[in-house]
């Protein structure tokens, strides 16, 4: 089975690029994007990906929007992948990503912190 995959940046490069990197991993599924908070609550509902890839730093893309991903989406795994450094309750994460990092590291990450999560079903996870 696929990891399924939704990410929201304000970037839309950025996005595109994602995109392009997640299709030639094996075993990995886009499944929805996002540029906006609100486009990103609606879409992590719909979809209910695995593995959500958040930017904090563009737009309206903030802290609090970890917390209304894990409302709208709980069983989803959260990567922050940004080039924001500022502080983040690093208990409500699953990793966290510089933009620029490797495709092979950002594969290599989704596919931990889904697996992580999997594991965990059915327990208590700290929230945000």
């Amino acid at each position: 089975m696929a990891v399924r995959v939704f990410h929201c940046d304000d970037s839309h490069a950025f996005r595109v690029l994602v995109a392009e990197l997640i299709s030639d991993e094996p075993g990995i599924e886009l499944v929805g994007e996002a540029a906006a908070a609100e486009a990103a609550i609606a879409g992590v509902s719909v979809c209910r990906p695995d593995v959500v890839l958040l930017d904090l730093r563009g737009g309206d893309l903030g802290l609090e929007l970890i917390t209304r991903v894990h409302v709208a989406a709980p069983d989803a795994a959260i990567v922050v992948l940004s080039g924001w450094d500022g502080p983040i309750d690093e208990r409500a994460l699953s990793a966290r990503l510089d933009k620029g990092v490797s495709g092979q590291e950002l594969a290599r990450t989704i596919r931990s912190a889904a697996a992580a999560r999997r594991m965990t079903d059915g327990i208590d996870r700290p929230g945000p």
